[in-house]
C-alpha cells in the first residue's frame, strides 16, 4: 500500500498503535480476508507483515502532494519506483486518489507489471467502500 506521507509525529498511529483512520481501515479489511479478530493492533501488524504487506509513503516526511516541489515529486516517486522494482509486488494499492497518478509513474518505471488498485482514503462515506475493495485485493493477493 502506499500513502502521501506520514501524519504529524504525534498523530503516527498507522504503524504502531492503530489509532488512524487508515490503519483502522486497513485493520478491518485485513481481518474480513483472513477470517481473522486482531487482539491488538500489533497484533494485526505482526501478521500484516508476514503475510507480505507493508505501507510505504510517497513522501517520507509529512507534506501534501500540492505542497511539494517537481524535484520532491520526481524524487518521492524514482525512491518508490526504486523499492517497487527490488519487491516486485503482485499488486500496489494506492491510498488515496491524489497520488494515483505518482504512483502509477512509479509501477511504470519500475519496469514491474503489478496489479494497481487505487483507493480513496477511509473518511466518512468512503471508509465502507475502502474497506471492502481492500478486503477484496488483500483475498486475492495474500500468501
Amino acid at each position: 500500500m502506499v500513502g502521501e506521507s506520514p501524519p504529524e509525529q504525534e498523530q503516527r498511529f498507522f504503524y504502531y498503535k492503530g489509532r488512524g483512520l487508515l490503519g483502522t481501515a486497513t485493520r478491518e479489511a485485513f481481518g474480513l480476508a483472513v477470517g481473522e479478530e486482531f487482539e491488538s493492533h500489533e497484533e494485526f501488524l505482526r501478521e500484516y507483515s508476514r503475510r507480505g504487506c507493508y505501507l510505504e509513503d510517497l513522501f517520507q516526511e509529512p507534506m501534501k502532494v500540492r505542497q511539494a516541489s517537481q524535484e520532491q515529486i520526481d524524487s518521492a516517486v524514482e525512491k518508490l519506483a526504486n523499492l517497487i522494482k527490488s519487491e516486485r509486488p503482485k499488486v500496489v494499492v494506492s491510498c488515496l486518489k491524489r497520488i494515483e497518478r505518482h504512483v502509477r509513474e512509479a509501477v511504470a518505471r519500475s519496469g514491474v507489471e503489478p496489479e494497481m488498485v487505487s483507493l480513496p482514503f477511509p473518511l466518512g462515506k468512503w471508509r465502507k467502500q475502502f474497506v471492502e475493495r481492500l478486503s477484496e485485493v488483500f483475498g486475492k493477493h495474500l500468501r
